[in-house]
């Protein structure tokens, strides 16, 4: 049975989300597509990212999609989709339990995609923005300081399937505390490009969740959020997020 709290969130959440959004679009002049996160129906809402055109389900989408000021015809950043495992399902109201169930029990993917490579100026002094050098940025920032995993316990190693255990990380404030904040995980994908998992630890956090990141197509970064309890799936995840991506999206012809 679904708590009265949850049934009021369902629909007030989403409301003030959408509503909020659209007051900031307002007041800062860019232009918002407006997608509630409990939409249930299949229309799409087209999008359009480094030349792609994304045909996004509403009933995926789960954010706001803001206009670029430099591309007004693209995105700024990305969007975000959330979707139910084992069978990437859309939100639906047949589903709605599933999709609010707390805890681990929560079955539901959150996955964003983005450029690599964000549009405007870059900082004085930085180098050239490139998928490596990117994905260099994305390990010195999430997977820094860390216990690396030859110096652990053997009570202390954690295994992932075709995945490679790189150590404990430590946030710079606990770091004197001895207080492990997530173990990282990762493994090359079939283009060289590293895929990264890391994933807050259960004496740490009360509901620990795992963020997979990596690179799709030598264009996108795609982050996906789910659940500790479904780390070792975190292939199929990505199989399933990588065939909705490809279903959705619409390739120039020099790109496909």
């Amino acid at each position: 049975m679904v708590k009265p709290s949850h049934v009021i969130a369902l629909f007030l959440v989403p409301a003030l989300f959408v509503g909020g959004f659209l007051l900031y679009g307002k007041i800062k002049g860019k232009p918002f597509r407006p997608a509630s996160p409990w939409e249930t129906s299949a229309k799409t809402v087209d999008a359009k990212m480094e030349g792609v055109t994304f045909h996004i389900p509403g009933n995926h989408l789960m954010s706001l999609l803001e206009l670029s000021k430099r591309k007004p015809d693209e995105l700024a950043g990305g969007f975000i989709v959330h979707a139910l495992m084992p069978d990437f399902l859309p939100f639906s109201y047949e589903h709605k339990d599933d999709f609010i169930a707390e805890g681990q029990a929560n079955k539901v993917v959150y996955v964003s995609i983005e450029r690599v490579c964000r549009l405007g100026p870059r900082r004085s002094g930085s180098g050239p923005c490139t998928v490596r050098s990117r994905l260099d940025a994305l390990v010195s920032a999430y997977a820094e300081p860390r216990v690396a995993a030859e110096t652990l316990s053997e009570g202390e190693l954690e295994v992932v399937p075709n995945m490679e255990f790189l150590g404990v990380g430590v946030s710079t404030r606990n770091s004197q505390k001895g207080r492990f904040e997530s173990d990282i995980f990762s493994a090359p994908d079939s283009n060289g490009y590293r895929q990264l998992l890391v994933c807050g630890r259960f004496d740490r956090w009360p509901n620990p969740q795992c963020t997979l990141r990596y690179v799709w197509r030598d264009k996108f970064l795609i982050s996906i959020s789910f659940a500790r309890a479904m780390k070792d799936d975190w292939a199929l995840i990505r199989e399933k997020a990588d065939h909705f991506f490809t279903s959705v999206s619409e390739w120039p012809e020099e790109a496909t």
